[in-house]
């Protein structure tokens, strides 16, 4: 396992600050459906529990988990970033009361999501996945830990600027109702990016992450065997399992 760095250790802080952040936003208990915001709060800790599942998986040293839980990644954080830029700051820059410091912390977060972006690009290139893009002739491919470590560095911070600056301006401009309304939108963007088709200019969808293999050609999965199961990187003698 990697030593562990000042970034990975910053990340761990921002996931405790996460873990103690929840404060009811949605602002009434009457409100049986939930809010925009509930439901980015849940996708944020369900995010921070794939990565804790990660660490686990990386002091075991169990490279077949580890993979499982990084592609579980890509999927998780492609489909709430693209429904955040889709739903979630396009309110942000409408809010007429924040004016131009929300137009400003909308574009400050849409930055953070093209390094996140970047980081998972990576992370897809470290277990061979041609989604993460190509690799000069001869280059080495970057760790997977390292690579994950990075992401959750960069997507810790980004949470938690959004539980501390977004989410209650957000609170604060649209009623309870609106928000219930903009949750439904938001969950509605998520299940639309899981299905899209991956475009070359941007990250791919997150249904795309998950089911396109690097497999090489002399590992091709024989005639009647298409529907295997991926071999498991920990098993001696067997090809491992790519994204």
């Amino acid at each position: 396992m990697a030593a562990p760095d000042p970034a990975a250790v910053a990340a761990q802080g921002q996931a405790a600050d996460l873990a103690m952040g929840d404060v009811g936003l949605t602002g009434s208990t009457a409100l049986a459906e939930p809010s925009l915001l509930d439901i980015v709060i849940c996708d944020h800790r369900s995010v921070a529990t794939l990565f804790s599942l990660f660490e686990g998986a990386a002091q075991r040293q169990a490279q077949h988990e580890m993979q499982m839980l990084a592609a579980a990644l890509v999927v998780a954080i492609t489909t709430h970033s693209q429904a955040e830029d889709a739903v979630l700051y396009p309110l942000l820059e409408g809010d007429a009361a924040g004016s131009t410091d929300s137009a400003v912390l909308a574009l400050t977060c849409r930055e953070e999501h093209r390094l996140v972006v970047a980081d998972m690009r990576m992370a897809l290139a470290s277990v061979g996945c041609a989604l993460g893009g190509p690799r000069a002739p001869g280059s080495t491919p970057p760790d997977l830990e390292d690579a994950v470590q990075r992401l959750q560095a960069n997507l810790s911070a980004h949470m938690l600027n959004e539980e501390r600056m977004v989410l209650p301006r957000l609170a604060a401009a649209y009623s309870p109702e609106a928000l219930i309304m903009h949750g439904k939108n938001f969950a509605a963007a998520k299940l639309v990016t899981s299905f899209a088709v991956p475009g070359p200019a941007g990250m791919p969808a997150a249904a795309a992450a998950a089911a396109e293999p690097a497999v090489p050609a002399q590992a091709a999965a024989p005639a009647g065997k298409a529907g295997a199961f991926p071999a498991r990187a920990d098993t001696a003698g067997e090809q491992p399992m790519v994204m």
